[in-house]
């Protein structure tokens, strides 16, 4: 079938659906670009909590923009902080000491 009238798409087809189970596995034979129809089955609503268990792509941690914070932070200054190096040496020669 020709749409001669047409400026894109002049041609039907390029669907080439198919059914997919859960886990991606192709259950059914892909209905070629040429052909018209409908592709359809019974699903086992089962199958999808399984397959939701190991990921869930519509899931909130898929949107990684929502969990950073970009906003500008301070840096932390350690000013006055006693210096760890020369603790653990006065620790040191303390025990040895003993």
């Amino acid at each position: 079938m020709k749409t001669h009238n047409s400026l894109i798409c002049h041609t039907p087809g390029g669907g080439c659906s198919a059914i997919y189970a859960p886990d991606g596995r192709r259950l059914s034979k892909p209905l070629p670009e040429t052909q018209e129809g409908l592709v359809y089955a019974d699903l086992d609503k089962k199958l999808i909590i399984g397959a939701r268990m190991l990921v869930n792509s519509c899931g909130h941690y898929s949107r990684q923009d929502i969990g950073v914070d970009a906003r500008e932070r301070k840096h932390v200054d350690y000013q006055g902080a006693p210096d760890l190096k020369s603790e653990k040496s006065d620790t040191a020669s303390e025990v040895n000491s003993d």
